[in-house]
């Protein structure tokens, strides 16, 4: 694995950011929505080392489960795919290794995003507020 993508990365993090960002990679939707609020506002060397938080939602296997737009609407592991592929898309000057490790399941969730466009989730604009948010203290 690119050291930009591994988990460990992220303790390169200022303290204020590496919360949200390891909470965000475990799978809570409300903190990689936070992630994406941060990358509107904060300069690009601080986004790149939230990668690993977004890159651990490319997974192919809830990619290849979906065969109708039915099974879009309002799944955890949609939605979070989304989201990372957002977080990824507004990351500027990746290494090119971590760009080809992360293809095969960025391409898989793009093309999906857009097969299902009309009925993607709607992650609305910054600051970004899911519909359904997965509660921390009742998961975590």
């Amino acid at each position: 694995m690119h050291p930009s993508l591994s988990p460990s990365s992220l303790q390169l993090l200022p303290t204020a950011f590496r919360k949200t960002a390891s909470v965000a990679l475990n799978g809570f939707l409300d903190d990689l929505l936070q992630l994406l609020d941060y990358g509107a506002s904060k300069p690009q060397f601080l986004n790149r080392l939230f990668l690993p938080a977004f890159y651990a939602h490319l997974g192919y296997a809830a990619a290849e489960q979906i065969e109708r737009c039915e099974v879009l609407e309002n799944t955890q592991p949609v939605v979070m795919a989304y989201a990372a592929v957002q977080g990824i898309i507004n990351i500027h000057e990746l290494p090119r290794e971590a760009e080809l490790e992360m293809w095969p399941g960025l391409w898989k969730w793009c093309k999906l995003i857009i097969k299902y466009d009309y009925c993607m989730p709607n992650l609305g604009d910054p600051p970004y507020r899911p519909n359904e948010v997965r509660d921390r203290d009742t998961y975590g």
